[in-house]
């Protein structure tokens, strides 16, 4: 019976895991890697334009974008891999999702430090990473994710 009970995942971790994993993830690395494979159809145009609105007076060039898209799925690939270690439970992926979380809220709080006109963005991108960052430090939720090396001293003592 608490066999059973082991394997069911709550909730929160098929959320925020799975949202992480296909969301973030799958797809958005499927569309990234599509506008970078074609900067010149209208989706990467619209999304040139999306982006220009961030830096105005200026306009990005053909590189920059290709930089900006190429970072998009750097961390679209972080999102799939720490996805798919919350979903399996892995500590690692418990602890890439918190790092990478705080390393987003750091980020949005320092671009609003040098541009102050992105405070509502900036707002926006610190929830989500927020989120994750009180579910996976709560403490039972944390219980979920013990060490392989841990989960065998446990399993000794009783």
């Amino acid at each position: 019976m608490q066999e059973a009970q082991e394997k069911k995942k709550p909730l929160g971790i098929l959320i925020l895991g799975g949202l992480n994993f296909v969301v973030l993830g799958i797809l958005s690395l499927g569309f990234y890697f599509l506008v970078y494979r074609d900067p010149t159809s209208e989706t990467s145009k619209a999304l040139l334009a999306e982006f220009s609105k961030y830096i105005p007076g200026q306009t990005l060039t053909p590189e920059q974008f290709r930089s900006i898209v190429l970072s998009q799925i750097i961390l679209a690939g972080i999102f799939l891999v720490s996805g798919w270690g919350i979903l399996n439970r892995k500590e690692w992926g418990r602890r890439l999702t918190l790092y990478f979380s705080f390393f987003m809220v750091i980020l949005a709080a320092v671009s609003v430090l040098f541009r102050s006109s992105l405070i509502n963005s900036a707002l926006l991108q610190i929830i989500y990473p927020g989120i994750l960052i009180l579910y996976f430090t709560n403490k039972d939720v944390e219980k979920l994710f013990v060490l392989p090396q841990k989960k065998k001293e446990v399993e000794e003592k009783e």
